[in-house]
């Protein structure tokens, strides 16, 4: 039962395949990279940052600090290569995109993981096959998983944001503030923020957007233009209430896969390129930025995990686990923890017992297990998926991971 494979070489698969690589399992991974790039993607090696190059909060005391603290602690394979890439953030985990993919990639390589440049449209058989195929799944292998399992599979409309080039913001305004050599921080004055607000209202109105599932409203991947729908007050508090001011604030954190590329962080659109120009020119200091990359859209696709999987991302009854996006985890550290988890059930088989749910991989575990959950919806890190405990997050992985030591003897 030496033998996976693992379909999809995004954080996920590949957190997976390093872990059981580790362990010298014969791992397979299937990839359409490098021999074919779809969209948005734009490196031929693995582990590619899509969206922003922030993998969480580093705030302990947040839910993301905390995930990460705990990826850290279980040993994850993948934020240890990102410690290498790391870039100047008090704030954020963040990285260097390319660098960091660049890195991945040397370290399968370096394992021995056998990586496939083939489109996968059908289940393959093994002793345990790993599906980590992101939000942009192939429909023919969504097919092959539906008529395989019965499995619901949902979709939804994602968007990414805006890059421009540092030198041509205005870093001279007394609006901006740089918190480091990565980061700036702009301050909008309130007339310029009613602007700004007007304008997205105006573009939105006019901008139609043929939604995969317009049912499925998932708040975290929510545009711009569709919180501006919604008011200027939630436009504010989800993407531009920042510590660094009392006033909006938008945040440019650094782009390091593009010279002198600065992410609009938060700044997720659907918009067309002259749209896009319009409404940020509304920012005093961007009125004369070059846009090295604009924000788009596409499909991010989900399983209805709590019918379906267990609280190892584990398709009930079978050998094959789901993970990342498309199990309904969402954020890169999420993806990065349930491929973690599902290269501890391969490793440690039936006797692994589940993940304390006082941890926040435990919660996330428990979330796409959970058949209680009524209305499905994909999942960040949450204090609501953690149960009360005495115990630290030190000691009760610590403990876990001896009762997993006594069981395998």
């Amino acid at each position: 039962m030496n033998n996976v494979t693992i379909i999809g070489a995004g954080l996920s698969g590949c957190e997976a395949a390093l872990q059981l690589a580790d362990l010298d399992y014969n791992v397979r991974v299937y990839d359409l990279k490098p021999k074919e790039l779809i969209e948005p993607y734009k490196l031929t090696s693995y582990a590619e940052l899509v969206c922003n190059n922030s993998i969480g909060n580093i705030n302990e005391k947040s839910p993301m600090g905390i995930l990460l603290k705990e990826l850290k602690l279980f040993g994850s394979k993948i934020l240890e290569v990102a410690e290498k890439s790391r870039i100047d953030d008090p704030a954020f985990f963040a990285v260097d995109k390319r660098l960091f993919s660049q890195l991945v990639t040397e370290e399968l390589c370096k394992k021995k993981v056998k990586i496939i440049s083939k489109h996968i449209d059908s289940l393959p058989c093994d002793d345990n096959v790993i599906i980590a195929t992101g939000p942009l799944t192939d429909e023919f292998l969504i097919s092959s998983v539906v008529s395989n399992y019965g499995i619901n599979i949902f979709h939804f409309s994602d968007s990414s944001s805006p890059v421009v080039d540092i030198r041509t913001v205005d870093l001279y305004d007394d609006c901006v503030q740089k918190v480091t050599n990565d980061l700036y921080a702009i301050s909008i004055a309130t007339q310029d923020f009613q602007m700004f607000y007007e304008e997205l209202v105006h573009w939105s109105n006019q901008n139609v957007v043929h939604s995969i599932d317009k049912r499925l409203k998932y708040e975290k991947c929510q545009s711009i233009e569709q919180l501006a729908q919604i008011g200027i007050d939630e436009l504010y508090m989800q993407r531009f209430k920042h510590e660094y001011t009392d006033q909006p604030c938008l945040l440019l954190r650094r782009e390091c896969g593009l010279d002198n590329g600065f992410i609009l962080v938060g700044c997720m659109t659907t918009l067309g390129h002259f749209a896009q120009l319009s409404i940020f020119s509304k920012i005093p200091c961007l009125r004369k930025c070059k846009f090295l990359k604009y924000g788009r859209m596409h499909r991010n696709t989900f399983l209805d995990a709590p019918k379906y999987l267990n609280e190892f991302f584990q398709i009930k009854g079978t050998n094959t686990f789901v993970i990342g996006q498309i199990s309904g985890v969402d954020g890169y550290a999420p993806a990065v923890a349930s491929g973690l988890v599902a290269a501890m059930r391969i490793i440690n088989g039936e006797t692994m017992p589940p993940i304390p749910t006082n941890t926040m991989i435990g919660g996330l575990a428990r979330y796409v297990s959970n058949k209680k959950v009524i209305d499905f919806q994909p999942m960040c890190a949450s204090f609501a998926l953690v149960d009360e405990s005495d115990q630290d997050i030190e000691e009760t992985i610590l403990n876990y991971q001896s009762q997993i030591k006594n069981k395998m003897r």
